[in-house]
């Protein structure tokens, strides 16, 4: 009797034990994911479409905070200041139309002539010099009374330096310059040495030449005096007048380099190219600005309405 009691109860855990072991080989299929409601389905696709409006908006608004925080502290070459002595330079160099235009860099002699004041002051010493040596066995108070006439006879017959204006090419665009005006600064550019206005183009940065500087020291002070006629500048302003001018020969010069590279025609069509390519690329900001506001007003109406 206990012998076929315990027989039962082996059978029994072997046939349990074989079931389980069937239920664990068996291959476990996986449970349907939760299907979520369809409205809260389209509320997180408007939250996170809104999600990245937002963060386009704030990368644009960084962007400009950063252009304005790392602006440059002079004025924009598009700027009615930097435009305004763009014109005063351009009417002294001849109101040129193209770049082909320009007048021709200094020549050597003219570079030369920089330090006329120089090679006077020398020539004037030498002739006072030589005169005291003439009367050296004369009186102080003679040799000097004579030193004096002599001096006052060189002033008296001293000439200015020669000045020959730029032939005119085209018309002058923007607040006109006097006769008056155009003699100062001619009579200004002589006495630095200037004797004819123009640049040396044919460097990298053309500002950084004893030419150069000249000529900007003069125009720049010249231009400022000349808009304040016409228009308040404040005195930081003034300031940038030569900073301004060395930033426009600084272009001239890379344009005329270009045009001495690809000659004129070839050069003339690029610039064609370039500007139909710069007034396509502000249609299209113009454009792309108009879509991207509707958009955004049409996004706003479907969330009033829903």
């Amino acid at each position: 009797m206990l012998h076929f009691k315990s027989t039962c109860k082996l059978i029994v855990c072997l046939s349990v034990g074989g079931s389980t072991s069937q239920t664990l080989n068996e291959p476990n299929t996986p449970p349907e994911p939760p299907r979520l409601p369809p409205q809260l389905v389209v509320e997180a696709a408007r939250k996170a479409r809104k999600n990245v409006e937002e963060t386009e908006d704030n990368r644009r608004a960084e962007k400009r905070v950063r252009v304005m925080a790392g602006k440059a502290v002079l004025a924009e070459h598009c700027d009615k200041f930097s435009r305004g002595i763009q014109s005063f330079v351009k009417c002294f160099l001849g109101n040129p139309t193209r770049t082909q235009d320009y007048p021709t860099a200094p020549t050597p002699w003219e570079l030369q002539s920089l330090y006329w004041v120089a090679q006077r002051t020398e020539a004037i010493k030498n002739q006072l010099n030589r005169l005291r040596q003439l009367l050296h066995d004369k009186p102080t108070v003679e040799v000097d009374f004579v030193v004096s006439q002599a001096e006052r006879e060189i002033r008296k017959n001293i000439k200015m330096p020669p000045f020959t204006p730029a032939t005119q090419k085209g018309d002058h665009k923007g607040q006109a310059v006097s006769t008056q005006t155009k003699a100062d600064v001619e009579r200004a550019l002589a006495l630095a040495g200037i004797s004819r206005l123009t640049f040396e183009w044919d460097v990298k940065y053309g500002a950084d030449l004893t030419w150069n500087l000249t000529v900007i020291e003069v125009l720049g002070s010249k231009a400022v005096a000349w808009l304040r006629r016409s228009t308040p500048i404040s005195s930081e302003e003034a300031g940038q007048a030569p900073a301004v001018i060395q930033r426009w020969v600084n272009t001239k010069c890379r344009e005329i380099r270009e045009v001495a590279t690809l000659g004129g025609d070839s050069y003339n069509e690029k610039k064609a190219s370039q500007a139909a390519k710069a007034q396509w690329e502000r249609w299209r900001k113009k454009v792309s600005h108009a879509c991207n506001q509707q958009y955004r007003l049409h996004v706003t109406k479907l969330k009033i309405l829903t």
